[in-house]
């Protein structure tokens, strides 16, 4: 209230104060009041239920509970119906909601709706429409009675037998999923078709040129990126130097005086022109 800082300065928890409060009833009930002539309410409560005037239909029910001690919260409404907490609620009214005209829908335009919960028994919740508020039952039959802690815990726990399953069983998963992409690729291979628009044979082939170069009527270690030298690969080169030294044989045409127009000769077979064309050494 106003300034006061209630997360703050609480002391208790909701279960502690439960528990208080079942015992301050308890207490009140078995202690006498003046406006009783010194009876205990339990007393003329019993005496009460006895007359034949008693109507058991005038004690609150589930409804009137909830809508008392209960707390509200938002939820949608989908196709399935109203999901709060992994519960699902469901009646004629929440099934034909999304078929009814927009202006007359209980839902909000987003699907959002109030509703109220009592955490005593998840078997239904109250939904808030306009002015009015209405009970929606839940699908399950067991949640009737069921409180919200048992059914977190219940949910708790098979979401941990799932998970454990899930472990159980994931190398029979991975064995499948290896057995399928076997039978994929080897479909694949026999209808020559792939999934990428190309064939099985041209994918292959790709492959293999951009490893090892375009194909088998290449010499090794000559493909389209190996380095070919321009004295044995046949390019054309720029003039050479003039050769003054008298050791290095020359072929000189007549008029060549200085070697202008001098081809030079190639060495002698070595131990790298194995891994070259013979045609391209022969030349």
């Amino acid at each position: 209230m106003n300034d006061r800082k209630p997360y703050e300065e609480a002391c208790i928890t909701d279960d502690e104060l439960d528990g208080v409060f079942v015992t301050f009833v308890a207490k009140y009930h078995s202690s006498s009041h003046g406006g009783l002539n010194s009876k205990t309410p339990a007393t003329v409560w019993e005496d009460l239920s006895k007359d034949c005037s008693f109507d058991d239909t005038q004690l609150p029910g589930p409804q009137d509970l909830r809508e008392a001690c209960g707390f509200s919260t938002t939820a949608r409404i989908t196709q399935e119906g109203i999901r709060y907490a992994g519960a699902v609620y469901q009646n004629r009214l929440i099934r034909e909601d999304r078929l009814t005209p927009v202006a007359e829908r209980i839902a909000a335009p987003d699907g959002g709706v109030n509703i109220i919960v009592d955490p005593r028994d998840m078997g239904a919740i109250s939904v808030v429409s306009r002015n009015d508020t209405f009970a929606v039952p839940a699908l399950d039959d067991t949640m009737r009675g069921k409180t919200l802690r048992e059914w977190s815990a219940e949910c708790q726990t098979r979401r941990a037998e799932a998970d454990a399953d899930r472990k159980m069983r994931r190398h029979q998963r991975d064995e499948a999923d290896r057995a399928r992409a076997k039978i994929t690729r080897n479909a694949m291979r026999q209808s020559d078709t792939g999934l990428c628009g190309y064939t099985q044979t041209e994918v292959d082939r790709a492959r293999l040129e951009l490893t090892f170069g375009k194909g088998s009527n290449e010499e090794p270690y000559v493909g389209r990126d190996e380095y070919q030298d321009p004295v044995y690969g046949g390019f054309e080169t720029a003039e050479p130097e003039p050769a003054f030294a008298e050791d290095e044989p020359t072929t000189e045409e007549p008029g060549d005086e200085y070697g202008v127009n001098a081809v030079v000769q190639p060495d002698g077979p070595g131990s790298m022109d194995r891994f070259r064309t013979k045609k391209k050494f022969s030349s």
